[in-house]
């Protein structure tokens, strides 16, 4: 299992896989790694994309804007959307809202008989 003891090694690995957060400091990386690891500390692969979704939340990644959830209702002829914290209550389905969750929910799937710990955006 990954500790924080692994962070520098990791560090090192978050900035060749995903130079679009180039701009980050270190301590705000080694932060989001820190939480990735609260969440998955099996595959390394996935508290590395896990780090890289809370790098596009934070919205400091490649676009510079925050991502996350909208929702959209609609009352008679008026419609209206607005942005969101999480989407739909499930903890997981926040890590829907970018690539790189997506890419760490593929990647925890193939992980035999673990899954994600409890998620906090």
């Amino acid at each position: 299992m990954l500790s924080e003891k692994d962070i520098p090694a990791l560090l090192i690995e978050f900035r060749d896989l995903f130079p679009e957060f180039k701009a980050l400091t270190d301590t705000k990386v080694n932060l989001f790694l820190g939480e990735a690891l609260q969440i998955h500390s099996v595959r390394k692969s996935v508290a590395l994309y896990v780090a890289g979704h809370f790098a596009q939340v934070d919205g400091q990644g490649a676009s510079g804007s925050p991502l996350r959830g909208t929702k959209s209702e609609t009352v008679g002829p008026m419609s209206v959307s607005y942005l969101t914290q999480t989407m739909d209550g499930d903890p997981r389905s926040a890590l829907e809202t970018t690539p790189y969750g997506q890419k760490a929910l593929l990647l925890e799937s193939r992980t035999p008989s673990y899954r994600f710990a409890a998620f906090v955006t």
